[in-house]
């Protein structure tokens, strides 16, 4: 699922940051720095949250997962399979997240990116580790990018006059309900799936920012698309209307 090379870079820069601060153990729970360490995995369900529902813990000669017994097979399955984690876990009525955490670091010193009573603060110290993208990262970051430009210019083409928000954001609908979020995610990256399977998800994330009165001339189309290996924020105008002007650089006509 994850390349043996990156993972260990990230606990490589993990455990250096750990020596810089002093820290026994390190615990990571915001959905952006759990995805970093877990080269792309997701530990949220509510996407407005910061912090998600399972934290990664590294410690000096480990590492872990905490949640609850209802995300643990999740996690496990679809977003750190093959990475090595240890998972402990507790009922999901059982508020013990903050306690484990603490007893995995074992009494030394904790560092934390969300709040933790007796934890170190390390969130903007963790920043800078982030910085220098691995290789396989600026690969996936390409390929989203690329097909997140190709859906934008297809949805733009698609685009006629009166349409609205709605109208524009529901082009290749079906589709979606066709291949599902989590296929369609792993596609668009190519972590598991063929060519194909790619190409039939590009006219499937699309979103706009528009009112609710129909396109006259112009419409910004934009593409919001987190993925879980990667994002893409890209954004195309669309004209429905004739041009009526010449497009001139520099004063010569093109």
């Amino acid at each position: 699922m994850t390349g043996v090379d990156e993972m260990r870079e990230k606990e490589r820069r993990a455990r250096e940051l750990m020596d810089a601060q002093g820290l026994d153990a390190l615990a990571i729970s915001t959905t952006a720095n759990f995805a970093w360490l877990t080269c792309g995995g997701s530990n949220y369900v509510g996407i407005a949250s910061e912090a998600g529902v399972a934290t990664a813990i590294i410690t000096r000669d480990a590492k872990y997962i905490v949640c609850n017994n209802i995300e643990a097979g999740r996690i496990a399955d679809e977003e750190v399979s093959g990475q090595g984690f240890n998972f402990a876990t507790f009922l999901w009525y059982e508020p013990r997240n903050d306690q484990i955490i603490r007893e995995i670091a074992g009494g030394g010193v904790l560092g934390s990116d969300v709040p933790i009573e007796g934890a170190k603060d390390v969130a903007a110290a963790l920043d800078p580790y982030r910085y220098s993208l691995a290789s396989e990262e600026i690969e996936r970051y390409g390929r989203v990018g690329r097909i997140a430009g190709t859906s934008l210019a297809t949805t733009a083409g698609e685009v006629e006059p009166g349409m609205t928000e709605h109208e524009i954001a529901v082009i290749g609908g079906p589709m979606d309900q066709a291949v599902g979020d989590i296929a369609r995610a792993r596609s668009i990256l190519g972590t598991e799936n063929s060519e194909a399977a790619e190409v039939s998800t590009v006219e499937s994330r699309r979103s706009t920012i528009l009112g609710l009165v129909g396109v006259k001339e112009e419409v910004l189309i934009v593409s919001d698309s987190p993925y879980d290996r990667a994002a893409a924020d890209t954004l195309n105008i669309a004209t429905v209307s004739p041009f009526d002007f010449d497009l001139r650089w520099g004063g010569e006509e093109v």
